[in-house]
């Protein structure tokens, strides 16, 4: 591989980087991240994100589904 070509594959891959690390929150001390967020990441809608992870022991997604309160969500 050219070594410009490994540069334009770092500089993207930091871009991914840098995307993703500015849509983790910390809410309640905790780092977290939103759910249209994560869908996003995803590439599916929220609501089908939130389906997988409500659905018990039939499809394991690695993330601790936590609702906010209303005051958490206007702050």
């Amino acid at each position: 591989m050219s070594s410009r070509l490994e540069n334009n594959i770092k500089l993207k891959d930091m871009q991914i980087i840098k995307s993703i690390q500015s849509r983790i929150y910390t809410i309640r001390g905790e780092r977290v991240m939103l759910d249209f967020d994560l869908a996003l990441l995803y590439e599916v809608e929220t609501k089908v994100l939130n389906q997988q992870t409500t659905l018990p022991g039939r499809f394991y997604v690695p993330i601790n589904n936590r609702r906010m309160g209303k005051f958490e969500v206007s702050n």
